[in-house]
């Protein structure tokens, strides 16, 4: 399953500790008990697999332990009236889609942040803001960099069902993020991001570039893109088509 593949990945032990974190995350208990050493592992598979944690800062936690317990301290980027506000914009946003599903739904969603989500170019000037970096920053202020692009978007497929995550890998040399979506039984690679960029440089309306496509397609910027075996073209209208 594409939704906890991070999770899955894990060994038991580590598998144990996801859910006691996952758990107090979800209701953002201020110390979470966890019974062994944190593994920066496993925070990882959390923030990856669960993009509705974008109030969470990742980037900052706090281990405290004592001769009976050992607790984890999360930090939160909003507190619980802000988050509640930002829920119900992204729960809004969710309605603008609800009468479409399978196919549609993801092209109605990609062409969403296309046209409505803006990539952040002041992070390649060394200035890095945290929404950027979460589903927040494209749901709920239009803008973001790849990994909250991709994030945001695994968050409105998961919503609905779909069966989607955040891969990463590297393209012409750095760290990229992009998503994976089963639909029919078959996975497929789609780059927001880049179609997001593509469209702006270059056309008026939405291009499709990065939408639903293969390996070999998705290796001509990507780097090692194999290990979700995207083989297929068959759901993809603009294969089927010959466009």
């Amino acid at each position: 399953m594409l939704s906890r593949y991070y999770y899955e990945r894990l060994q038991e032990g580590k598998k144990a500790q996801y859910l006691e974190i996952l758990n107090g995350l979800s209701n953002r208990k201020e110390k979470i008990p966890i019974a062994d050493p944190l593994q920066a592992e496993v925070i990882e598979a959390v923030k990856m697999d669960n993009p509705q944690l974008y109030y969470v800062d990742f980037s900052r936690w706090k281990c405290t332990e004592t001769m009976k317990q050992r607790f984890l301290s999360p930090e939160y980027s909003y507190n619980r009236a802000e988050q509640e506000n930002m829920d119900k914009r992204i729960d809004s946003l969710c309605q603008y889609f609800s009468a479409l599903d399978g196919e549609r739904y993801i092209r109605k969603v990609h062409n969403y942040f296309v046209k409505n989500v803006r990539y952040d170019e002041k992070e390649k000037l060394g200035k890095k803001f945290a929404e950027n970096h979460t589903a927040a920053g494209p749901l709920c202020f239009g803008k973001g960099v790849c990994e909250g692009i991709s994030l945001a978007f695994a968050y409105l497929l998961q919503k609905r069902g779909i069966d989607c995550t955040v891969a990463e890998g590297q393209s012409e040399g750095e760290g990229h993020m992009w998503n994976v979506v089963n639909l029919n039984g078959r996975n497929y690679h789609v780059d927001v991001t880049n179609d997001i960029t593509q469209t702006e440089d270059q056309f008026g309306k939405p291009c499709y570039f990065y939408y639903l496509i293969k390996d070999e397609a998705m290796a001509k910027t990507v780097e090692n893109v194999g290990q979700f075996h995207c083989i297929h073209s068959e759901d993809n209208p603009f294969y089927t088509s010959g466009k």
